[in-house]
Parts: C-alpha cells; structure tokens; sequence
C-alpha cells in the first residue's frame, strides 16, 4: 500500500504521444478506483510503464499506448492484475 497519495512520473518514449511527450513530468494520484480511458502508471517487469486502460475484466487490466506503433502494452505483454497499476495519471507539470 503507497502511503503518499502523490506520484511524480517522467515519460520515456513515444508511445503516449501526443497526450504525453518524451520527458513530460506528470504528477499521478495513487488512491483511485481504475476505469476505462484513464492514463495510468503501471509495473511491468519492475518498472513503471505509462499506458491507458483499453478495458477491465475483472482483476485483469488490458493496457494499451495512445501512439500503437510505438507501443509496448497488453498486445505483448497481456493483461496486468490491478495490484500492478500505481497511479493514474491528473496533469502534466
């Protein structure tokens, strides 16, 4: 359980364009109910991966970049269990 309620993330990459550039900071709130068309933070392969969720099935959360050709998400990867989403994303700062 994170006990800050904040997170500051950068964005490596292109997969999120154009909502979110290569080095955007972007400050994320940890405490959220996940939903559909939120950007979140999420852990895959021990590090934070920033994606928006396509979609829900129960525990299961299907990731996926705004920008697919140059997006790693749950078309490689799979579904990832919600105890693996950190934070969704507020604003850009």
């Amino acid at each position: 359980m994170k006990l800050w309620p904040l997170g500051l993330y950068r964005v490596a990459g292109e997969s999120m364009l154009p909502a979110f550039r290569p080095g955007d900071t972007l400050l994320g709130w940890r405490w959220f109910r996940p939903r559909a068309g939120q950007a979140v933070v999420a852990r895959q392969a021990g590090r934070p991966i920033i994606k928006r969720i396509a979609r829900l099935e129960g525990e299961r959360v299907f990731l996926a970049g705004d920008n697919p050709p140059h997006s790693t998400d749950s078309r490689h990867f799979g579904a990832v269990s919600r105890a693996q989403i950190e934070a969704k994303i507020i604003r850009k700062i």
